[in-house]
């Protein structure tokens, strides 16, 4: 089998040249941002240790907000100055967005999930020996620049919070320092009598937190000294919290992410505008799949073959075999009822055999834990043309002809590439069921069985003969890898969106001031979108967007007037509206909330603006050159720091009109993945709440959490926005509404659902 070209990843050029809005003379840091600036010499009462210790302990635990305050600001010089819920919510919204209480658990339970994957996070587990400099991101107060000590361990002994002996938890434990002192602020008391200082915590209750934290508290690794929280302070601040409680805040506090030196440096601005250009040319993403995605739910069909002859696969896909092997092995026998690693089992034995009139109705029901069905099975073995043929004309196959596996794929799709490659077979076969199913179903590759065809070496001759002309904006669409069944020669076939040269100056034209530029791709993006509405909606601008790929791309708040005529008098332009800035994308600080793009009015132009192109006949679940979906598109690039309702509603919107939640791009990641990596915490729920696959992994074999991790670890210190972002698509995800897992199995991934 040949692997599919594909071609290189290009950033389009309305957002390949993003604005550098550090040098930008429009642009200028708002003064104290995030509490940084301490222009009267006091101290700060939230630098971005603060807020990332607040984001932690809200996305990680169910303390109430007053609680985390004190626990954030425990050691702080500020002493009864500290801020108040007020304060704090504020700087939620702006780490969070507006209204992040759906992010924080509710329940013991929810908490209890959540840090169990966070243990397992490779974020959490950082090498103590790493450069102490890359650790040292978000500087610490005073106090822990001169405190910075090593964990201590006794003997052999691993040093869980669980460990920690009872004394150094007492209430009237001694400051260590008299700098300690002097942040910790922790008050002499006389020891209680009796029990009445654990009043609060009944043993029973303890235990039970003891039991639900364990696994977190037993994996988890501290990464960092310099951040270690004082046991005496947090039983004064927790005291009526059980020991294990305390335990888990204090672990948290001790394993705030450290960074690597390869760390991106942005500014608070560059900061928000970071995930809308560079998503596509990601440091993080995985690279793409070399040739076909591997293993996929068909590929289990012939699993014996692959063990039985390695030579069949590459490396790579040896590999990833191999890491699947052992839990196929532990597979109850009616999750596999044909084949196994070692071999066909009975069942299958009979089956190839072709005696079809011995075959049995339970037989066309019987599926596999892949949702793969008898005739799955048959088309994916070299059973004979006559032996296929038979069961094919059964009058129980006309059942399951319909039927798709968990990764979308039919019959035809998992078909042995000898029979593919029978020009009359294949011929009989497609007028045979071309009632009876939908021949040009895709799988989660964006694949017709016509990609297959045409990737088993079919040439465009035999496929001319056997593809139905008036279907071809059905069947001949771009796959996630950038491939068509059919390559047309006429121009006329396939219309590529061109702007005329003198009506919008050139985006490289180095004459053209870089503002200028920026402003003409944004009007070139809504010019076409306005066209695939009104003109042509199977038209494609550059890199094969549609419609809707544009849509997502474009910057309402940069282009005077709006798609839709009929509402261009109802917005008002940003470059007449006070208080616009360039990018238009985030606010960042004061202006008018309908000059951004997360604004409700520009959300609402955006959805009527979706509505419309939809309503004219865009495809919903289109690939551009890049491999990615409108879908996709929207869920990395829709803002979430303004309106928190419409975006929701435009995701909603697509999927109902045929955007694929499970779409895959031809690195493996879906729309899910790649929200999550973005910081996008909405579009993930609404993602999620749409059925998203939330074990699913990409060609990196990176889960939805890893892909959350991956970003992590490599952002700088002076991002606390981004990196709370991205610790809150992580925590609400593992969490119970959202079930993911560190590490998903095949299983899970591939398993079907109930």
């Amino acid at each position: 089998m040949t692997p599919p070209s594909l071609p290189s990843l290009d950033i389009p050029p309305d957002i390949a040249t993003p604005i550098d809005f550090n040098t930008s003379p429009k642009l200028s840091r708002s003064p104290s941002a995030h509490g940084l600036n301490a222009a009267t010499g006091r101290p700060a009462k939230w630098t971005p240790f603060h807020l990332v210790k607040m984001a932690c302990l809200y996305v990680y635990t169910n303390l109430p907000l007053q609680k985390i305050i004190d626990v954030v600001h425990h050691k702080s010089p500020l002493g009864s100055q500290t801020p108040g819920t007020d304060s704090a919510n504020k700087n939620l919204n702006v780490l969070l967005d507006k209204e992040p209480r759906w992010i924080h658990p509710r329940t013991l339970e929810d908490m209890g999930q959540r840090l169990e994957q966070l243990a397992l996070s490779p974020s959490q587990m950082s090498s103590q020996s790493s450069d102490s400099s890359s650790c040292r991101a978000w500087s610490d107060p005073p106090a822990s620049n001169l405190l910075h000590t090593p964990l201590k361990t006794q003997g052999n002994v691993s040093p869980t919070a669980l460990d920690v002996p009872h004394h150094s938890m007492d209430s009237w434990s001694a400051p260590t320092s008299p700098v300690a002192s002097y942040y910790g602020r922790v008050k002499w008391s006389p020891p209680q009598q009796g029990l009445t200082a654990r009043k609060y915590v009944t043993d029973a209750k303890e235990e039970t937190e003891r039991e639900l934290f364990a696994p977190y508290l037993r994996r988890a690794t501290v990464t960092s000294s310099s951040t270690a929280t004082s046991a005496s302070s947090l039983r004064s601040v927790l005291a009526e919290y059980s020991s294990p409680y305390r335990a888990v805040v204090k672990r948290l506090m001790r394993q705030i992410p450290r960074f690597s030196q390869r760390s991106r440096h942005t500014s608070p601005i560059s900061e928000a505008n970071s995930t809308v250009m560079d998503w596509l040319n990601d440091e993080v993403a995985p690279a793409a799949y070399d040739g076909s995605p591997f293993p996929l739910p068909g590929d289990f069909l012939k699993v014996d073959q692959y063990v039985q002859q390695p030579n069949m696969l590459d490396q790579h896909r040896r590999y990833c075999l191999l890491s699947d092997a052992d839990e196929l092995r532990q597979a109850p026998a009616s999750a596999l009822p044909w084949v196994t690693l070692s071999g066909l089992t009975e069942k299958g034995s009979h089956i190839l055999a072709g005696l079809v009139s011995e075959f049995s109705e339970s037989d066309f029901s019987d599926m596999d834990v892949f949702g793969n069905t008898l005739l799955h099975f048959v088309a994916a073995r070299d059973t004979g043309l006559m032996s296929f043929y038979n069961i094919l004309i059964h009058p129980k196959a006309s059942d399951i002809l319909q039927t798709v596996n968990s990764a979308g794929q039919s019959f035809l799709h998992v078909m042995h590439q000898d029979t593919m490659n029978n020009k009359s077979f294949v011929s009989w076969l497609v007028s045979e069921v071309r009632q009876s199913m939908d021949i040009y179903a895709q799988d989660h590759y964006g694949r017709n069985f016509f990609h297959m065809l045409r990737t088993s070496g079919v040439s465009q001759t035999v496929l001319q003969e056997i593809l139905e002309p008036n279907d071809a904006v059905t069947w001949n669409t771009r796959d996630a890898f950038g491939s068509k069944p059919y390559l047309y020669t006429s121009e006329s076939a396939h219309m590529v969106f061109n702007l005329s040269s003198d009506s919008i100056p050139s985006l490289a034209s180095a004459s053209v001031p870089v503002e200028n530029r920026a402003i003409a791709a944004q009007r070139q993006l809504v010019t076409f979108v306005g066209r695939a509405i009104n003109e042509d909606p199977a038209a494609e601008y550059s890199q094969g967007r549609n419609g809707l790929h544009c849509l997502a791309a474009a910057n309402l708040s940069m282009v005077p007037g709006t798609i839709s005529s009929d509402t261009a008098d109802s917005t008002p332009s940003p470059a007449t509206a006070g208080g616009a800035t360039m990018n238009g994308r985030r606010r960042t600080s004061g202006g008018n909330k309908r000059e951004t793009d997360s604004s409700e009015a520009r959300l609402k132009v955006r959805l009527k603006s979706l509505k419309e192109l939809l309503d004219s006949g865009v495809r919903a679940n289109a690939y551009d050159n890049n491999g990615n979906t409108p879908l996709m598109a929207f869920a990395a690039q829709l803002l979430e720091d303004g309106d928190y309702k419409i975006g929701p509603e435009i995701l909603t919107t697509l999927i109902h009109s045929g955007g694929d939640v499970n779409a895959r791009n031809r690195a493996g990641e879906t729309a899910l993945h790649i929200a999550v990596r973005c910081g996008r915490k909405l579009a993930a729920r609404t993602l999620v709440n749409a059925g998203a696959n939330v074990y699913a992994r990409d060609a990196a074999g990176r889960s939805v959490l890893g892909a959350a991790d991956a970003k992590i670890m490599v952002l700088s210190g002076n991002c606390p926005g981004e990196y709370a972002r991205l610790m809150a698509c992580r925590a609400w995800l593992s969490g119970q509404k959202g079930g993911a897992v560190q590490n998903p199995t095949v299983l899970q991934e591939w398993g079907r659902r109930a």
